[in-house]
């Protein structure tokens, strides 16, 4: 062979090596990160978050019954003022309506509207201007017992704000909803 051959094929098989070398690489671990750049300015302030809350204290309410022509009585059913309960927060804010089972020192909340099943009794909510009405089966005023107060309701309501910026928000967990928008026992 000539020595310009045995050159060329010397460096042909030097590419080959190194080609398959850097095809059958796989990446290693990130190397240590280098040193943070400089703050940036400081950006406007966001919009209002939760602070526009409106809600009520745990209410005592007093369901009447609703009788028929002929004195059956077909079910019960509330109005609770809501003064705060304003056309615009029907068009673009929510509202929900919670009951308590149990007692202050021992809660048992559950969300309005109610159907349950097994037990075969329901709560519907229905918003108004200024007030919440509500019906059932059954009477479900709130109760006292044993210096225990029972079946009491509270409503939160959320005027709209900016559209579709509201943080994801389970309604049918209390707890949830309570720790979101930081409201008080």
């Amino acid at each position: 062979m000539q020595p310009k051959s045995m050159l060329m094929l010397r460096v042909t098989a030097v590419l080959v090596v190194i080609c398959l070398a850097f095809s059958n690489c796989k990446k290693g671990d990130a190397g240590p990160a280098g040193p943070a750049g400089p703050a940036g300015p400081q950006g406007t302030a966001g919009a209002a978050g939760t602070a526009n809350v409106i809600y009520s204290a745990w209410l005592d309410v007093k369901y009447a019954a609703d009788k028929a022509t002929n004195g059956d009585t077909l079910g019960f059913e509330v109005n609770v003022p809501a003064p705060k309960l304003t056309a615009a927060i029907l068009a673009s804010g929510d509202m929900k309506v919670y009951v308590n089972f149990g007692t202050a020192a021992n809660p048992d909340v559950v969300p309005l509207p109610l159907a349950d099943p097994f037990y075969g009794f329901y709560i519907t909510v229905d918003y108004f201007p200024q007030q919440i009405y509500l019906y059932g089966n059954l009477d479900f005023s709130t109760a006292t017992q044993n210096g225990n107060k029972y079946l009491q309701y509270r409503y939160i309501l959320i005027p709209g704000g900016a559209p579709a910026r509201m943080a994801n928000i389970d309604w049918s967990n209390y707890n949830k909803v309570k720790e979101q928008l930081g409201l008080p026992d």
